[in-house]
């Protein structure tokens, strides 16, 4: 039987070797797209980011994958966003301004703010590993999170994070001081994870067969 072929789309920002690699380990077949022809003939779509989100979602606007992938999205096709890629599925971003985003998950973007006890051992951006907190019985039965547990730990790297309208869309939570930051998303054929899997070791690679496996 064939692989699926997943798309992984180029934005021309960042090195997303790695990213292709991780998803060669576990036995997928994908590659970095950067026009519409390779994305419309995907199976699945990453959406992965860095950088800043204004930039990122203009570049999607202007080149018409970010209409693309809505349609495909539409068709049942699987999507995965991975930190920027994550947030750039929600309705707008407070990063150095208002952004408009992609507007399939309803929920903002905004900063990353910590009290004044935090401040004593907390920097901001979040970076480094934490384990995940599943947060419903949705997690306990979404094929992302399969074989997931408390042992797993995850990498993290941002300075903003998403605040969703409907808290039934969290799979997971990570704790950061006293704040409880959304770390995971489903809603139908489309997810998202705040950490790095390609970046989170044996665990990452967990997420990342777990997608391909859709």
């Amino acid at each position: 039987m064939a692989k699926k072929q997943i798309s992984i789309i180029n934005l021309g920002i960042g090195n997303l070797f790695s990213l292709v690699n991780a998803f060669q380990e576990v036995g997928a077949s994908a590659s970095l797209a950067s026009n519409l022809t390779e994305i419309s003939s995907s199976n699945k779509i990453v959406l992965p980011g860095v950088g800043a989100y204004g930039a990122a979602m203009e570049k999607l606007v202007e080149s018409g994958i970010a209409d693309l992938i809505k349609k495909k999205i539409g068709d049942g096709v699987p999507v995965l966003g991975i930190c920027l890629g994550m947030q750039l599925l929600f309705d707008a971003s407070e990063e150095f301004g208002i952004h408009q985003g992609l507007g399939i998950i309803r929920g903002k973007v905004t900063p990353l703010k910590i009290n004044n006890e935090d401040l004593k051992f907390l920097k901001i951006p979040h970076m480094g590993w934490s384990d995940l907190h599943l947060k419903n019985t949705l997690s306990q039965k979404n094929i992302l999170l399969n074989e997931i547990s408390k042992k797993d730990t995850f990498y993290f790297a941002h300075s903003y994070h998403v605040i969703l309208e409907d808290p039934s869309h969290c799979l997971a939570t990570v704790d950061y001081g006293k704040n409880q930051l959304v770390a995971a998303v489903n809603e139908k054929n489309i997810y998202g994870c705040q950490f790095h899997p390609e970046k989170s070791g044996v665990s990452g690679l967990k997420i990342l067969k777990n997608f391909s496996n859709l």
